[in-house]
């Protein structure tokens, strides 16, 4: 399972809403290496990706 990363928007906050899920808001840069190795090393690892799929609406906005 991959996290399917959602941008900002008002539909997302209504969804979240609904089905009573807490959005996961990751804000990072793609220069940042720090950004990379949280999405590399621990976002991408199953049980976290198992995690947010049941109970969050991930979120991703890019700084830049």
């Amino acid at each position: 399972m991959t996290v399917a990363w959602h941008g900002w928007s008002e539909e997302v906050l209504r969804v979240a809403g609904e089905e009573r899920r807490v959005v996961l808001l990751v804000l990072g840069a793609d220069w940042s290496d720090a950004c990379r190795r949280l999405e590399a090393d621990v976002l991408a690892t199953a049980g976290v990706q198992d995690v947010l799929g049941e109970f969050a609406i991930p979120v991703r906005v890019d700084k830049d």
